[in-house]
């Protein structure tokens, strides 16, 4: 059997376990809530602010995937 033989079934009617609505509703609300809030922060503080705050999420989350992507993780071995 190859992979495009038969479509992924994701919703309940199609007999998957069900949508995925409630991840992607989290997702939106998360955008949503961060754009506000850097909006506020622009139009209240001052503009470096929430760049400041970008940078420093961008290099926790490249630290956390470099050291979580390595081949041989020290968690990863038992």
């Amino acid at each position: 059997m190859r992979l495009q033989d038969e479509p992924p079934r994701r919703g309940t009617l199609a007999g998957g376990k069900g949508s995925l609505s409630g991840r992607r509703l989290i997702a939106v609300a998360a955008m949503l809530a961060g754009g506000l809030l850097g909006a506020a922060l622009v139009i209240h503080v001052r503009i470096v602010l929430p760049l400041v705050i970008a940078l420093i999420v961008i290099v926790i989350v490249a630290a956390t995937t470099r050291v979580l992507g390595r081949s041989d993780p020290p968690w990863a071995r038992a």
